[in-house]
């Protein structure tokens, strides 16, 4: 007996419109923002390869620009901070506008995530997601509308975890198997993310086979296990479906909390037919079965060796190969964003020292002041009328002038 049977009664209605009817939330994983005004989203999830596609589409160039000139305004309190951690901060601020600008047009909750390239660094997890929500706390984004998006790693859970305990939400995602997701819950994640469509493609591609019944998909079946595990025990991080390939997957997997949905699949949602799917624990054993022979509560992320040494070899090798795959993709995203945001900050970097110059502006508080040199010549007539003299200025005054300098250049760039 399968896993899971089709209700062939929700083939009636749209898929949309099944998913409300089961409570299942319907997150906007887009930055197309007609998409955003059209449909009726419980909130949205901000990803990595989101942002790229908006960046290759030309889409985010005016945040880009935003964000950098937040930061160097912030900058006057931190003068000597360096170029790369300004440009890392430019990153942070940059998923805060784009997180800012889904909120003005649907609700929250939000989720939004770090520099994925940060994910074997806990203590760099845990301070750019302080930030991040400091920054939306002062922006006076109540701190439940956003849970901060964390890579799944053994680093990763970590940090979630220590996040948790200081009350802010974190979505865990990349999570492939019911270990790596008891893992998750043990954090006390607020929520946890399954990557549907790559987790399914390793098991087709490790088993050089294509699954024309879903129901028989082991991709599928382990979504359902982890589905199963955390209905059984009652745990309460929400399960998130994200990167479906088509919807008769979302269909199969309707009974996650929230399913993600793309632009064009927000779309055929509305008139989708694939019929969904309900997990009924008292008619299928062998969910019973495989939720019921994984232990809870857990202690994996106080065994030594690392939480994933106890996984079996199959769920190893399989978190293993999708953290490493997802994590390379992420970076080479990343690392073209970051080129960007440079070019963005070493151009306002070039017309600060222009101005600076032009004005003849020298920190710290002096400026040459031709009055000045000719009246100490005259005075004391033993300096040559060549001589440089430096005198002090008020650099508050300075500062104003070149901030409104700054800003009609922002205007007219």
């Amino acid at each position: 007996m399968s896993r899971c049977l089709p209700d062939q009664g929700t083939t009636q209605g749209s898929l949309e419109q099944k998913l409300w009817e089961n409570n299942t939330a319907i997150l906007a994983d887009t930055l197309h923002f007609e998409t955003l005004s059209m449909h009726e989203f419980s909130g949205s999830i901000l990803s990595p390869t989101r942002v790229f596609e908006a960046l290759a589409a030309k889409q985010i160039d005016y945040y880009i620009w935003v964000a950098t000139k937040k930061v160097f305004e912030a900058q006057e309190e931190q003068p000597n901070i360096k170029r790369r951690e300004c440009t890392s901060r430019v990153i942070e601020q940059l998923l805060i506008e784009l997180a800012n600008a889904i909120g003005d047009r649907i609700p929250g909750p939000h989720v939004v995530p770090i520099d994925p390239r940060k994910h074997d660094n806990m203590s760099s997890m845990v301070e750019s997601a302080q930030r991040m929500h400091r920054i939306f706390r002062i922006q006076g984004v109540p701190q439940g509308d956003i849970i901060v998006s964390i890579p799944a790693t053994e680093a990763g859970i970590l940090a979630a975890q220590h996040l948790q305990e200081e009350g802010f939400g974190t979505n865990l995602y990349l999570v492939t198997s019911l270990m790596h997701a008891a893992a998750c819950a043990e954090a006390k994640a607020a929520a946890i993310s399954i990557p549907v469509g790559p987790l399914l493609e390793i098991y087709e591609r490790k088993r050089n086979t294509v699954y024309q019944d879903l129901t028989k998909h082991p991709g599928i079946q382990t979504v359902q296990s982890i589905l199963a595990y955390f209905k059984l025990n009652k745990i309460k991080p929400r399960i998130l479906g994200t990167d479906f390939r088509n919807m008769a997957e979302i269909g199969m997997l309707s009974e996650c909390d929230a399913v993600c949905v793309s632009a064009e699949q927000a779309d055929k949602l509305r008139w989708s037919r694939v019929p969904t799917a309900s997990l009924d624990l008292r008619e299928d054993p062998q969910v019973v079965l495989r939720a019921g022979q994984a232990k809870h509560p857990t202690d994996l992320l106080t065994r030594k060796g690392g939480f994933s040494s106890w996984f079996s070899p199959e769920s190893r090798n399989l978190t293993t190969d999708l953290l490493r795959d997802a994590l390379a993709v992420m970076k080479g995203q990343m690392n073209i964003i970051e080129h960007v945001v440079k070019e963005e900050v070493d151009r306002r970097l070039f017309l600060q020292k222009s101005l600076k110059a032009m004005y003849k502006v020298e920190f710290p508080h002096k400026i040459k002041w031709p009055e000045a040199q000719a009246a100490n010549n005259k005075d004391e007539g033993s300096q040559s009328e060549t001589d440089n003299y430096d005198n002090p200025v008020d650099q508050g005054l300075v500062d104003q002038v070149l901030q409104e300098v700054m800003q009609n250049l922002d205007d007219v760039f």
